[in-house]
């Protein structure tokens, strides 16, 4: 086992030791917000016929070159969804709707506005360019094009696979994750306090977490400070779950018994300690192909923890394109201390953009700061002192997400 890793190196460890999970055919409605495990073809373009782009008339442009006004007779009123049944000819429009398939002999729309209704003729506008308010055939979509396997089925997405009449695909389906706590000083959410105890919030929140990062999650029961009870309950949840993370019990304490239990049940260790703070007492283990991950029982490292190494997992279990959150400059708001520590140190943050990305800490105590979030302040160790618009790396957590 390798003790204090760069977190690079720890995520590429981790991410070597991790496998999509394999795909499985999904209605689209159940495929929405999973991870498509092929690739979709485009087979119709879209429009697949030359349509209006609004609600209008259906001329032949050359009847209005050179012209301030023409009279034209209207034949047909034509809504969406129907053919036209006349052509149209040379001092004739068609009346139609947005969307409307262009009549046979027609080039143009002019948009309702523009014409004036006298008995049954439209008084039009000269000089209509050819092609104007006509959406062409595959404008929108072209045949060969495609969804590429890894995309998230989002909104968007969904509408293309529909329009395509892919009422079935192919998905990776969402990953199974554990999520253990530990220790006696932890309360159930419907407890009283009582001296020297706390409720137990770590699960909530990484369940949150896995949640919104695409997993599915399953919070066990509080783990008491037993060894074998740790054991057993980590044993069980790696043969029901593609993930494990425990929380709390991985530093040196004589009650932490989670890196012991790890570290005995494992078939390969992979890490203890990340060169990181917080959060840096961190173990990584393989056990029949499932990855384990003690993380930090402190809520800020423990979810530091979560981003940084268990998303990337998550993530290529999944089947998603990108393992790793976006890394950018921006403009720092605070003053903030330089870094000696050895480690890289993160601070959380709110990250804004409006011409250039802005960065400010978010204030708090460790759950008080945990709140609004959408990235991390990286401070690398070396660094010196950082003023108020300094550059500054920051980890896009969300708004930049994969």
């Amino acid at each position: 086992m390798q003790t204090m890793l760069p977190l690079n190196e720890a995520q590429q460890l981790l991410l070597s030791k991790t496998k999509k999970i394999p795909s499985k055919q999904v209605d689209l409605l159940t495929g929405i917000g999973m991870i498509l495990a092929e690739d979709i073809a485009i087979r119709d373009a879209l429009p697949h016929f030359r349509r209006s782009a609004m609600d209008g008339y259906a001329v032949r442009s050359i009847d209005t070159i050179g012209k301030e006004k023409v009279s034209l007779r209207i034949i047909e009123e034509l809504p969406a969804g129907k053919v036209a049944i006349n052509q149209v000819e040379t001092g004739t429009c068609i009346m139609l709707m947005t969307g409307a398939p262009l009549p046979e002999g027609s080039d143009a729309v002019i948009k309702r506005e523009e014409v004036e209704i006298l008995d049954d003729s439209a008084i039009i506008p000269g000089n209509i360019p050819t092609g104007q308010n006509v959406d062409p055939i595959g404008c929108d979509l072209n045949v060969g094009d495609r969804l590429l396997q890894g995309t998230v089925v989002g909104p968007g997405e969904a509408a293309v696979l529909a329009s395509q009449g892919y009422a079935q695909i192919a998905v990776h389906v969402r990953p199974r994750i554990a999520i253990i706590t530990t220790g006696d000083e932890l309360l159930d959410i419907n407890a009283s306090l009582e001296p020297g105890k706390i409720r137990s919030s770590n699960g909530y929140m990484l369940y949150a977490a896995i949640k919104e990062s695409g997993g599915d999650p399953h919070i066990y029961p509080v783990l008491t400070d037993d060894f074998a009870a740790t054991k057993s309950i980590l044993i069980k949840a790696g043969m029901e779950n593609d993930l494990v993370l425990s929380t709390g019990g991985v530093s040196m304490g004589n009650y932490d018994f989670v890196r012991k239990a790890l570290l005995e049940i494992a078939d390969e260790s992979l890490f203890w300690k990340v060169q990181i703070k917080p959060g840096m007492p961190t173990v990584g283990i393989v056990r029949n192909g499932t990855i384990f991950l003690g993380l930090s029982g402190k809520p800020n490292g423990s979810l530091l923890n979560y981003y940084l190494l268990a998303c990337p997992v998550i993530a290529k279990l999944s089947g998603k394109r990108n393992h790793l959150f976006p890394k950018i400059l921006a403009k720092n708001e605070n003053n903030l201390p330089g870094n000696s520590t050895g480690r890289n140190i993160y601070y959380w943050a709110k990250a804004s953009y409006s011409g250039e990305w802005r960065v400010a800490l978010s204030e708090g105590g460790q759950l008080q700061s945990l709140m609004g979030y959408n990235a991390l302040i990286e401070i690398p160790t070396g660094s010196k002192p950082l003023q108020k618009n300094d550059n500054v790396n920051i980890i896009l957590l969300k708004d930049g997400n994969y």
